[in-house]
């Protein structure tokens, strides 16, 4: 198992319907049985606080199946076959209370309501005490050794990782259930496109899971893209807030992961704040083919609310990646939630 300590893994949360809130649980039993030391901090933004009967934490005395047991649309409620006390920690989630808004507006006040991702993943910087910090999402998990591998290349030499190829492959329903019920990575290994997913079943069985469900004998992972950067980011709490932490003026999710990639890119080896080596590029990402992130599926939010907060997003997401290294060191200081 990978050895976490030196890691803290900051994780935004909203569990708005319970595929959210099966995807906390699969995502931290994953982790906590993969990883030793490993130590996470959830802020809750929220209306009113649910993760604390997902996981598995100190003072969850009783895991809500009610609440996260239906990971297939089809299904039903089902049960999960797991003791979850043998991974109890003294992880933290920090609530936030938050209403809900229909319009995010132009200022930051109207903004309230929204799921606040990157004020969330500031609070989890503030919480946090280890050196490193991974800003993972909710609903993703990748093989711990990519964020080993990543985090031996910044210790040697600074900057930033996107501990993955760069391409999420979003599993289906019938895919998280099976990882529910065999949470072992060879599993998330048999989704790949052109793998032997028979082979990695049958060996799954021998370890006494269950066989694969119908629902895999069709498409079971969709491969997005090649140029994807958020959903899990490494790099030093101390250079996180060199570059002034996450930008708080997005609501909800959407071009805030790419808005700090160009941020980073603009800043490196050009302010004074910043000292990283000149002659290198600020960012690291798994090389080979097969290191994926993997997402679970969940309900989407409705269109019109969504495509209002995308709209407000993109343009702040533009109006950084437009600025040149001394304009951006200004508009920065402005930013209210750092004072």
């Amino acid at each position: 198992m990978e050895d976490f300590k030196d890691i803290d893994i900051i994780v935004a949360t909203r569990i708005d319907n319970h595929e959210r809130a099966m995807n906390a649980f699969l995502m931290y039993r994953f982790f906590k049985e993969h990883t030793i030391n490993s130590k996470f901090i959830f802020v809750e933004d929220a209306t009113s606080p649910i993760l604390q009967g997902c996981i598995p934490i100190e003072g969850t005395d009783k895991i809500n199946f009610e609440q996260i047991g239906r990971c297939d649309r089809t299904d039903g409620m089902r049960t999960i076959n797991f003791d979850y006390k043998k991974i109890i920690s003294s992880d933290k989630i920090y609530f936030e209370q938050n209403g809900y808004c229909e319009d995010p507006g132009e200022s930051h006040e109207l903004r309230e309501g929204f799921f606040r991702k990157s004020r969330s993943y500031n609070i989890g910087i503030e919480k946090s005490e280890r050196e490193y910090l991974l800003f993972l999402d909710l609903d993703c998990v990748v093989n711990p050794k990519q964020i080993i591998d990543i985090l031996d290349k910044i210790k040697k030499k600074r900057g930033f990782g996107i501990c993955y190829n760069g391409q999420p492959a979003y599993l289906n329903y019938g895919a998280k259930q099976y990882f529910a019920d065999a949470p072992l990575f060879s599993t998330l290994e048999g989704f790949y496109p052109n793998f032997k997913l028979l082979e990695v079943a049958l060996d799954n069985r021998k370890r006494g899971f269950p066989s694969w469900p119908d629902s895999l004998k069709y498409e079971h992972c969709k491969i997005l893209g090649v140029n994807a950067c958020g959903g899990c980011l490494l790099g030093t709490k101390k250079d996180f807030i060199k570059i002034g932490g996450f930008n708080e003026n997005f609501a909800g999710w959407g071009y805030e992961d790419t808005e700090i990639i160009s941020r980073i890119r603009i800043l490196y080896g050009k302010s004074p704040s910043l000292d990283w080596e000149k002659d290198h590029e600020p960012f690291y990402r798994c090389e080979n083919k097969e290191e994926f992130l993997f997402h679970f599926p969940h309900t989407k939010e409705s269109v019109t609310s969504r495509q209002v907060v995308l709209t407000s997003n993109k343009k702040e997401s533009d109006k950084v990646e437009g600025m040149d290294t001394k304009e951006l060191t200004k508009y920065i200081k402005k930013w209210p939630w750092l004072k």
